[in-house]
């Protein structure tokens, strides 16, 4: 497999679940693991300090998401483990993308690939991509609601081995902001310092697609195995793609 001509876009902007990692290694693997340990984890850890911010940010999360689910618990105070916990397990089952949430389940994974019981998985042709876009000096950025720490992790410790040095930068819902609106994009694009209309976006996700678009971005999206299905207007508005290999050999 290899690049037949340079792309036309100066830089390449991937999502993760669903477009590089299969869903159901976040929806099997990762999610059950943080699920399964955070009432254990945030008792064990509660005088760390980082730990300690990051309880702080449950409760304030926790107190406004209450307001209008009935489902999740006021935390009495940040000694109260047990509903912080009970929301953190309620979050992810209705698979919300809060930040505190995030960055909690992006220190309870470190813990699980530092210790080897989770190692961070791609698709089969991940790493020649990687490989050919450093070759023609197309640099790769990753735009995730899964926080920064999380996204290095699933590359430092993935199943090719260190995939860092293929990434030049990460960005999450908290230094970019929700990848449903439009104002993320160029927020990424001003940062990165390359015009909307010179980034490629490759998503699963319709509403992240049609935001990008929005932005200006150039957009493909992932149909692979497993991934939602999208509507037809989207396959009219989309390229659609089931693998990587077809930026390289379309």
């Amino acid at each position: 497999m290899g690049i037949f001509k340079k792309p036309e876009y100066k830089a390449l902007l991937l999502d993760i679940e669903g477009t590089i990692t299969s869903i159901s290694f976040v929806k099997d693997v990762l999610f059950p693991y943080a699920r399964e340990n955070v009432e254990k984890f945030l008792e064990g850890n509660k005088q760390n300090q980082k730990i300690k911010n990051v309880i702080l940010d449950l409760v304030q999360t926790s107190n406004m998401e209450a307001e209008f689910d009935a489902d999740v618990r006021k935390p009495v105070d940040e000694n109260d483990i047990p509903s912080v916990a009970h929301n953190v397990r309620t979050w992810i089952d209705k698979d919300k993308k809060l930040t505190a949430l995030k960055e909690l389940q992006g220190i309870i994974w470190e813990d699980a690939y530092n210790s080897g019981q989770v190692k961070g998985h791609l698709y089969p042709e991940m790493e020649c991509i990687f490989k050919d876009f450093q070759t023609v000096n197309i640099p790769v950025y990753i735009f995730s609601s899964g926080s920064v720490q999380a996204q290095r992790l699933l590359f430092r410790h993935s199943i090719i081995g260190d995939a860092t040095g293929y990434i030049r930068d990460y960005f999450d819902t908290k230094n970019a902001g929700p990848k449903y609106i439009a104002n993320s994009y160029l927020k990424i694009a001003e940062m990165i310092g390359i015009p909307p209309r010179d980034i490629m976006f490759l998503t699963d996700v319709e509403k992240e697609a049609n935001a990008a678009s929005e932005a200006g971005l150039r957009v493909m999206v992932v149909t692979r195995e497993g991934n939602a299905p999208i509507s037809e207007e989207a396959h009219e508005k989309f390229k659609c793609i089931f693998s990587l290999e077809h930026l390289v050999c379309s």
